[in-house]
């Protein structure tokens, strides 16, 4: 038996939503029939997930990428039943050495509101029920009612190194 190569295991993969909706529901069919151990499944998902993480964000991946694009001689295109756009992404602005006086000011003023703001969330998070709170400049007095906290429980993945 030949043995597959990386390219080769990676066209197995689906290419189109119609192709990822019916894999998808094929492989949910597997797990919640007891075919499939979910643990496996969950496990080589986090894996994939991972690979694909590493992959994508791969400097040499982008060059190559942006090389065969640019082969099209077009900034808009479609391929491989995909749309392919070269285009700037994740612009980002750094303000903090443009010295705006006002701009600096309100920057001071929201970092001092996001504290004042997560000590009142550890002072309301240790609250079991209703309490009266007092403001201590206006007097003014409110019941205040307990945090709503909301979880969801699952099995949590970390692959071993």
């Amino acid at each position: 038996m030949e043995e597959m190569t990386v390219s080769g295991v990676i066209s197995l993969f689906p290419s189109t939503k119609a192709e990822r909706d019916v894999f998808v529901e094929r492989l949910i069919d597997h797990v919640t029939s007891g075919y499939t151990d979910p643990l496996k499944v969950e496990i080589q998902m986090a894996n994939i997930e991972q690979v694909v993480k590493k992959y994508r964000s791969d400097a040499r991946i982008n060059e190559c990428v942006l090389n065969e694009a640019a082969k099209y001689g077009q900034k808009s295109f479609n391929v491989f039943n995909a749309k392919i756009e070269v285009k700037e992404v994740g612009v980002k602005y750094n303000y903090d050495e443009v010295g705006h006086p006002l701009y600096d000011s309100v920057c001071a003023e929201i970092d001092r509101l996001a504290e004042k703001k997560k000590e009142l969330e550890q002072v309301m998070k240790a609250q079991n029920g209703v309490w009266i709170y007092t403001d201590p400049d206006t007097g003014e007095i409110a019941e205040v009612s307990p945090v709503c906290r909301t979880s969801t429980t699952k099995a949590v993945i970390t692959i071993n190194k």
